[in-house]
């Protein structure tokens, strides 16, 4: 069976802007309208407007050293859908945000950078929603969301090269119209909104020391951080049994909050071999991202395990949350003769997988075979070649994947083999 879909697409963007600057202060507004109709034969069409709106003030207080940013942001969208349905099968939706922020800076003792910034959000979804014949706009269903969320940063300087930073911020993000009201088919599957979704909130920080380093021409840096972040009513898109009785994928928030924290090192310089110029950048990520619930359980125990994995739906047999990296790493080295002929190699890591639906596993043959062979991580290696011929006119040849790794980054999706790709630039001065 041969199954054909007929799309058209029109989009309009519109992004106008106004700045404005005295002496010590800088007024701005940012405005952009977007338009998209997206109509197919397979129902899956979107109608939507989406209107953005920021007013941004700053103002420098020279006499005791202080910069001040406030502002506030409001949007509005307003979507037509054959893919997403409220529960009484309507497919209008609209959602509004509004924002209010202020941030300001402070220098001391000429080594001390301050920052510190609060803002409130409101978002409000409106579903079911209709004009009536005197053009007045009635909604049966509204979820509102409001809080504010502070954010604070340190930045030092030890010596010379040397900068020690700290911060601390809290974070947020609402479920958008596709997570609570997407119904659609992805093949055998379903894929389902949830519209008892609650919005994720949490908290991060960090604690980090950059060094400057040179060597003869040679410069470069060495950055180091760790890091810890806490979520609650964390989102998660799984498999699962849907509402409607079909078997699909699902959003829905995490009965226990998470934490996932760790550290990384970024290392990165810049120099000259001869006639070539050559850059380097390379970093290394390690996290430990847990269910808190289950920080004491004894894994061992049959009954635990069985309470843990029924609970999270995971496959793992110890606590990590799904579909996470534990390692990452990557390393990109290019080198450039004359400014005209440059060669670049870029490599990537990712450890094992250890934690997918447990549902993957059950449903779809051949996964977990799949697991138990690619259990050591995958490395990625992806090379390019480019010439300026002129200062406009640049041609690149790309070979990603250049040793055609077979290797995933989620469960039964293959990724690209081996690939070559050819790109002319041109740029306009």
């Amino acid at each position: 069976q041969l199954d054909t879909t007929f799309t058209k697409r029109h989009q309009l963007i519109l992004d106008p802007h106004v700045t404005y600057t005295t002496n010590k202060s800088k007024h701005t507004w940012k405005g952009r309208y977007f338009k998209n109709n997206n109509r197919n034969n397979v129902d899956q069409s979107i109608l939507s407007d989406f209107i953005y709106n920021e007013y941004q003030y700053q103002r420098t207080f020279d006499s005791i050293g202080l910069v001040l940013n406030a502002g506030a942001v409001s949007q509005f969208s307003y979507t037509e859908a054959e893919l997403y349905r409220s529960e009484t099968g309507d497919s209008i939706f609209n959602s509004t945000n509004f924002g209010i922020y202020a941030q300001v800076d402070k220098k001391f003792f000429d080594k001390l950078n301050t920052s510190f910034g609060i803002r409130y959000e409101l978002n409000k979804m409106n579903t079911d929603s209709a004009w009536d014949i005197g053009m007045r706009y009635k909604t049966k269903d509204t979820t509102i969301n409001k809080l504010p969320i502070i954010r604070i940063g340190l930045n030092y300087q030890l010596a010379e090269y040397t900068y020690l930073r700290a911060s601390y911020g809290q974070g947020y993000r609402f479920p958008s119209i596709a997570e609570r009201f997407v119904y659609t088919d992805l093949g055998f599957l379903g894929i389902e909104g949830n519209p008892g979704l609650q919005s994720e909130t949490g908290w991060s920080a960090e604690l980090g020391i950059k060094q400057g380093i040179r060597i003869s021409d040679w410069k470069g840096f060495v950055d180091g951080a760790v890091f810890w972040t806490e979520y609650q009513n964390m989102m998660e898109f799984g498999l699962a049994g849907l509402p409607s009785g079909r078997f699909g994928f699902y959003t829905t928030n995490v009965e226990s909050d998470t934490r996932i924290s760790g550290g990384e090192i970024t290392i990165g310089g810049q120099g000259d071999i001869g006639n070539w110029e050559t850059g380097v950048l390379m970093g290394y990520t390690y996290i430990n991202p847990i269910y808190k619930d289950y920080q004491d359980t004894n894994f061992d125990d049959p009954d635990e395990l069985r309470d843990f994995q029924e609970t999270t739906g995971s496959a793992a047999d110890h606590n990590i949350l799904k579909y996470r990296f534990k390692h990452t790493a990557k390393i990109d080295i290019q080198t450039e003769y004359n400014k005209s002929f440059a060669i670049g190699i870029a490599t990537r890591y990712n450890s094992f997988m250890e934690a997918i639906d447990q549902v993957f596993i059950d449903v779809l043959p051949g996964v977990e075979e799949w697991r138990a062979i690619q259990d050591e991580g995958s490395i990625v290696v992806d090379a390019r070649i480019a010439y300026q011929f002129t200062e406009e006119h640049r041609l690149s040849i790309l070979c990603n994947n250049i040793f055609n790794r077979e290797y995933t980054v989620r469960p039964a999706l293959i990724e690209s083999p081996r690939n070559f790709g050819l790109k002319y630039t041109y740029s306009i001065n």
